[in-house]
């Protein structure tokens, strides 16, 4: 099992690879820009989410209106002076490091994974690529990214990195899960033990989708730290 600061790290790259850059911490709701993000905000009826709006206002009540708001969404003690100006404050990196903080302080590492995980979970993503650690809301495309990094006919691998060979090595045999060969599941489990730097047994493996779901994925990523490729 991953420690809590893989499963941070991982997390964090999936966000990070996702189109989701600003989330509404009333709802959870996840945005990639900002103006879709305001959007919500000011077409909620709630008085959270109207106060959230005046993010930007120059009127003092205003302000103060919605500095208490916001800490409340966040469920956050953190100091005005450290809360930045909207819509940094909403971005998804501020969010998570004071989630459920308190004393002015950031919020602890299990709390950053607990809201990440959150963060997957209200997003579309369900399945996830180990090498690249880019998320796909279903299988098929996740499939179909394998087999496009994998194809190495319009590259000559002499132009690339060792490291782009691996990945595209990698790749290729991931793309192997669905074949029925004995010789290619042999390959495909190979290449995930190796992409996910993980030593975990063979038949814990599941020869299925599920071994891509995002949770099962970081729940082992690079848990066998000292795996080279």
């Amino acid at each position: 099992m991953a420690s809590l600061q893989r499963k941070e790290e991982a997390l964090k790259t999936i966000i990070r690879n996702s189109p989701i850059r600003y989330i509404c911490p009333q709802c959870f709701r996840l945005f990639p820009r900002e103006d879709l993000l305001n959007r919500h905000i000011r077409e909620q009826s709630d008085d959270t989410h109207a106060a959230l709006a005046k993010g930007k206002s120059a009127e003092q009540s205003d302000m103060e209106e919605f500095l208490t708001s916001y800490r409340l969404s966040v469920n956050t003690s953190v100091a005005a002076e450290n809360i930045p100006p909207s819509p940094d404050c909403f971005a998804v990196d501020f969010v998570v490091k004071y989630y459920h903080s308190f004393s002015d302080t950031t919020a602890t590492l299990e709390r950053r994974v607990d809201t990440l995980k959150e963060i997957i979970q209200a997003s579309t993503i369900g399945f996830v690529c180990p090498i690249c650690l880019r998320g796909f809301p279903r299988p098929a495309l996740l499939y179909d990214h394998f087999r496009k990094r994998g194809d190495d006919a319009h590259a000559l691998l002499g132009e690339r990195s060792a490291e782009e060979q691996w990945e595209t090595r990698m790749h290729a045999g991931l793309a192997k899960r669905t074949s029925r060969k004995q010789r290619d599941i042999e390959e495909f489990l190979t290449c995930y033990r190796q992409s996910v730097r993980t030593s975990m047994a063979v038949e814990d493996i599941p020869l299925n989708s599920c071994c891509f779901d995002v949770n099962f994925v970081v729940e082992h990523y690079r848990e066998n730290i000292g795996t080279q490729h």
